[in-house]
């Protein structure tokens, strides 16, 4: 059967611009981590990761250039059979130690978008009891979304395998995800979110940087966040009726406007953070691995004495109509050719259980997640809020680390104050 060639969609283009602009630069590099403690069954936990693997087109991507066209074709080349490397360090009394250090070396190594495999799958053996999955990709193929998809598909083969049960029907394919994206540009929506985001942006700060400008160097500050404070975002949601995950990006943004608008110089009332949109409710390439996620700003105002809840409940409702507007992406939306939005400040929540491996405990860990433009804030944790932890990451060449821990501190004290129904200012 011969290949099939696909264009890229909107959301690929512009990672295939990065790559060509930085063909040295590991920025775009995922990789995951995902230690399993306990009585696995190594044979079956790599059918499970093979399979998981081979029913995820875009792991197994290659590009093909056309002379003729702005853009490479994609299709989907049959994996290997023995798609996972198998690196034994059970003899090791270091054995953690020399794996971490091969994962962190693979994470900082560029991929070639023209003669590599996007995917690489290791299975690390620390002991018996102790394993390894690490996962790696380039963002022209996945979201953090996706790759959460696969992991837990695995977790659901591992278990089908034990068990011998039928495994639940795999992903969609590739040519789905392809449609969906072919579907959307051609069609009357387009229109109407491009209509929407033109009006929106108009007049807004949206600082624009030359794409041969990359974020090479970051300072950055961690920071475990108590069970209780996750406890009271619970409350407030359900109080108000928002999620939870929408009242921590609209406290986080309130917490940049009160400390970024007036230093920044900004001509409106109103300060332009960036938030990521999964695009994933109501969509054909909902529980589909593919690139999906979307950045989308949102104008941020905080009024004068105004408390947490009125100012949760206003912002909400214009937080909701971008949200229906977000599948258009502003990539391409009056730039320049060669240039892209300064996506700073960014606020990314990533609410994601670790997958559950049968009779096992694991514990799973972002070893890379992609570039990080200006100012960045990333909080990770349970679907339910516990083990709640945020990042804090500055472009060195704009913040040293003093300033990363000022507003570490501060956000979290804001936090604290705020959830327990204190005045916004």
């Amino acid at each position: 059967m011969s290949q099939v060639w696909h264009p890229l969609t909107h959301a690929q283009q512009s990672y295939w611009d990065e790559f060509l602009h930085h063909p040295d630069s590991s920025g775009s590099v995922v990789a995951h981590r995902i230690e399993i403690n306990g009585p696995c069954d190594t044979n079956l936990l790599l059918r499970a990761i093979r399979q998981a693997v081979d029913e995820a087109d875009v792991l197994n991507l290659s590009f093909k250039v056309e002379e003729s066209e702005s853009y490479p074709r994609q299709s989907v080349t049959p994996s290997l059979g023995s798609n996972v490397e198998i690196i034994d360090l059970r003899t090791k009394s270091n054995s953690e130690t020399l794996a971490n250090e091969m994962m962190h070396s693979d994470s900082s190594t560029p991929i070639n978008l023209t003669n590599s495999a996007l995917s690489l799958q290791r299975l690390y053996l620390l002991s018996d009891e102790k394993r390894i999955w690490y996962s790696r990709a380039h963002h022209i193929a996945v979201d953090g979304y996706s790759m959460s998809l696969i992991e837990d598909r695995c977790a659901t083969l591992y278990r089908c395998f034990v068990l011998e049960e039928i495994p639940p029907a795999a992903y969609k394919r590739l040519d789905t995800y392809i449609k969906e994206d072919h579907d959307y540009l051609t069609g009357n929506r387009f229109g109407l979110d491009e209509a929407f985001w033109q009006e929106y942006i108009e007049n807004s700060d949206l600082e624009k940087v030359e794409s041969n400008s990359l974020c090479s160097d970051t300072v950055e500050k961690r920071l475990e966040l108590p069970d209780e404070l996750g406890t009271a975002l619970l409350t407030l949601s359900k109080k108000l009726m928002i999620g939870w995950t929408d009242v921590l990006l609209l406290l986080t943004s309130a917490y940049l406007y009160s400390h970024f608008r007036n230093k920044e110089g900004q001509k409106e009332d109103s300060l332009p953070v960036w938030i990521p949109f999964m695009n994933r409710m109501g969509n054909p390439c909902a529980n589909t691995p593919s690139l999906m996620v979307n950045a989308i700003p949102y104008k941020v105002r905080v009024k004068q004495s105004e408390g947490a809840e009125d100012y949760l409940l206003r912002s909400v409702k214009e937080l909701r109509k971008l949200y229906s507007h977000g599948r258009y992406r502003l990539e391409s939306k009056n730039i320049p050719e060669g240039g892209h939005y300064f996506l700073s400040p960014f606020i990314n929540i990533l609410p994601f259980d670790p997958p559950e491996f049968h009779l096992c405990k694991t514990n799973h860990q972002v070893i890379a997640g992609g570039i990080a433009d200006g100012f960045n804030i990333t909080f990770r944790s349970s679907k339910d809020t516990s083990g709640m932890s945020v990042l804090f990451e500055g472009e060195s060449a704009l913040y040293d680390q003093s300033a990363v821990d000022v507003h570490a501190n501060g956000l979290k004290d804001f936090l604290y104050t705020t959830l327990f129904n204190f005045p916004i200012n």
